[in-house]
């Protein structure tokens, strides 16, 4: 049985230097590309096919909307990669401000750069962004600082995160049905009124009578 093969394009990042490394790989899934990068002793930051088709979508926000739980989701795993690879804190942080593609989480961890550079702990310096950083992601980092997990702290909150982000994805999925069949039930409702009950008028009138 032969195994399908597809390119994947990658970020990853040197734990050794920080540097972040582009490019291509050959592999049968995202798991697949994952091992290899580990192999190479390198820590994947994002995966995706390597399609230039709008398929390949990014999610973007803009402004100064808040930020939504999807990116929120990623930056805790990657965050959570990095330190548990052996890179230091800020160190991963400052690599993630410069990767992530999310502007007002970028704002925000730039201000939480600062704020730990002038002697704030990590989580209190993500409790000062509440546009970014919910209570719950704060206070499981908070708990992780002290007591030396911080990187399972994060793992658990982009678990978490992520599994909401499935739910109100079925969600969204399950009650757009119903809102379809309504629509095209309304529609054949005027279309009957429409076009219909006016064939009918014009037969019943011929004939003398009233519909």
């Amino acid at each position: 049985m032969t195994t399908m093969v597809d390119s994947f394009s990658f970020r990853a990042v040197n734990p050794a230097s920080s540097d972040v490394i582009r490019g291509t790989l050959e592999a049968s899934d995202e798991a697949a590309v994952i091992d290899k990068l580990h192999a190479q002793g390198l820590v994947p930051l994002d995966i995706r096919p390597a399609v230039t088709s709008g398929l390949n979508r990014e999610i973007r926000i803009g402004g100064r909307r808040r930020v939504r739980m999807k990116p929120l989701a990623l930056f805790a795993d990657q965050l959570s990669s990095l330190i548990n690879a052996g890179l230091p804190l800020m160190r991963s942080v400052r690599v993630l401000v410069d990767q992530t593609d999310d502007a007002p989480l970028r704002t925000a961890l730039v201000a939480v750069q600062h704020d730990v550079e002038t002697g704030l702990s990590f989580s209190a310096a993500l409790a000062k962004q509440p546009e970014a950083f919910p209570p719950l992601m704060v206070n499981l980092i908070r708990v992780g600082e002290a007591g030396g997990f911080l990187g399972d702290s994060l793992k658990m909150v982009a678990d978490t995160y992520r599994a909401d982000v499935e739910l109100q994805d079925k969600l969204r999925a399950a009650s757009t049905y119903p809102l379809v069949v309504l629509i095209i039930a309304m529609l054949a409702v005027v279309g009957m009124i429409t076009f219909i009950v006016p064939i009918f008028e014009s037969m019943f009138a011929s004939m003398g009578g009233d519909l």
